[in-house]
This record gives structure tokens, C-alpha cells and sequence, in this order.
């Protein structure tokens, strides 16, 4: 793997800091960019503002703004899927052969985004997803043939700050990930609310059934990570015969219930990956 020395003094760009990258900028050390030379670049003032205050990053509302208009070795583009190919062609002038170009697009391909560049240049799809915010996100990518390994080991580190990383050979894999573990932060915050809501229901105080939800969820999803233990062995733990959890679960897991409504919820969001590549 590449050192983290090797990974200084590299200059990265960073075109669009909307939620997933403002996610990817909040969860990186503040070394990556004291080490490095940054340039954000977003037409939204209040975000241009919000990350001025970091190190040596150059930030501007527009390219015409970065008056050195040097060459970057690496692009992130944290883009709307639909804006991802008039980007890619403003940003032409500045792009090498060598520039390694790294998408958080939904559903935009590595073909799609190579057809937009007159040239041959190393591409990397990714998807990482919200609580890179802080520090525990999951990102999988895929690579096309131009990377070379000590670029690829360059984009690991960059995405280990924001939490785990994972590979796929397979690009056409990108879309059953975005329906995972792209959207799944959404499906989680949504199970809380319902929690919450049900919890009211049941006559708890708002701000104990909100906080009870909340370490709920937040416990549960941290103890097979920490324990090694599998979720359906925790479960089976949790559940006393003819008890309170199972009279829940006998709602839950029936033939309608929560596992038939994920199934069909992941692969709508898959199909809709797919047609953003249209």
C-alpha cells in the first residue's frame, strides 16, 4: 500500500460539496489537508464560506476564479448524477492524461464518463455514502484499466479516512451497492422515525422516545461490528421463547412484513441507478 508520505504534497480538487461532499470533506483529518493542495470548487456561496477556514484548501465559486489554473492529479466530483457530464467537459482545459478522475455520481458509468473526455484517463466510480461525516462511512469502487496501483492505493487512503473501503471488479455490481449502502442511511433514519412514532403511540414522551430510538438503533448496529457476532445469532439472543420480542417479531418477519418490504424498497433504488446511466 502507498505510505501516507507518498499521498502528500498531491493536488486534489473537489467540484461540488453538496451533502455527500461536504460528508467526504467533514470526515477527512485535518492532515490530508495541511499535506496536500486543495481546491473545493461550488457555485453555492454558503458552502464556498464554510470551507475557507481549512489550511492550505483554495476555495471558489467557479473555476475561472482559480487564477493558477494548475493541473490536478486528482478530481472529485461530487456532482448530481444529470450535471455530471457538463462538468466533466468544463473541466476539460485542466485534465491530463494523467489526472485521475474520481465520481460519487449515482448510476454514471465509467464509459459514460470516459466519453465525455477527448482522451485516455485513469477513471474511479465510487460510492461512499453519509456517515462519512464522521468518520464511518462504507465506499465501494471499481477502477478502470488506466489506474495505475499506486494511484489506486492513493484513492484508498483518501477514502480509509472517511471509514471502510471495498473494491469490485465488476461496475455493473455499483447499482445493487447504491441501493445498500448508498441509500440504506436514508432506510435506517426512516426505521428510527418510525420507532419514534410508534413509541408516542404507546404514550412516551417525545424526548424519551426519540432518545431511547436513537441508542437503540445506534447500539444494535455497533455490537455485531464490534463483537464479530452475526446479526441473525444477536437476534435469536434477543428473542425469549413466547416473549415481548418475539409476539414483534412474529409481525415483522411474516410473509408481508419488514424483509418482503426492504426486498422490493433496495430494488427499486437499484432500477433507479440504472436508468441515471441512461
Amino acid at each position: 500500500m502507498t505510505s501516507v508520505t507518498s499521498f502528500h504534497h498531491k493536488t486534489l480538487w473537489l467540484i461540488g460539496s453538496g451533502h455527500m461532499g461536504s460528508a467526504i470533506l467533514g470526515g477527512l483529518p485535518e492532515s490530508i489537508f495541511e499535506h496536500n493542495q486543495w481546491l473545493i470548487v461550488d457555485h453555492h456561496a454558503p458552502q464556498v464560506e464554510r470551507w475557507k477556514h481549512k489550511g492550505k484548501t483554495c476555495v471558489a465559486s467557479d473555476l475561472n476564479d482559480y487564477h493558477e489554473r494548475g493541473k490536478p492529479d486528482y478530481v472529485i466530483l461530487a456532482v448530481k448524477p444529470q450535471d455530471l457530464g457538463d462538468v466533466i467537459r468544463s473541466l476539460q482545459e485542466w485534465l491530463t492524461p494523467d489526472t485521475v478522475l474520481i465520481s460519487i455520481a449515482a448510476g454514471k458509468t465509467i464509459s459514460f464518463i470516459e466519453g465525455c473526455v477527448p482522451f485516455t484517463l485513469p477513471i474511479i466510480r465510487t460510492m461512499p455514502n453519509l456517515p462519512a461525516l464522521i468518520g464511518k462511512g462504507v465506499t465501494v469502487a471499481c477502477a478502470n484499466e488506466q489506474v495505475l496501483p499506486e494511484q489506486k492505493d492513493i484513492v484508498q487512503h483518501l477514502l480509509q479516512a472517511i471509514g471502510h473501503v471495498y473494491w469490485v471488479e465488476q461496475e455493473t455490481l455499483l447499482n445493487a451497492v447504491t441501493a445498500l449502502s448508498g441509500s440504506g442511511p436514508a432506510y435506517v433514519f426512516h426505521f428510527t422515525e418510525c420507532l419514534i412514532k410508534a413509541g408516542l403511540e404507546l404514550g412516551l414522551p417525545q424526548e424519551l422516545a426519540t432518545n431511547l430510538a436513537l441508542h437503540t438503533v445506534a447500539g444494535s448496529a455497533a455490537l455485531p461490528v464490534e463483537t464479530n457476532q452475526d446479526v441473525s445469532t444477536l437476534r435469536v439472543q434477543v428473542t425469549s421463547p413466547k416473549g415481548t420480542t418475539e409476539a414483534a417479531l412474529n409481525v415483522l418477519m411474516a410473509e408481508d412484513g419488514l424483509s418482503r418490504l426492504v426486498s422490493h424498497a433496495l430494488k427499486a433504488a437499484c432500477q433507479r441507478a440504472a436508468e441515471l446511466a441512461q
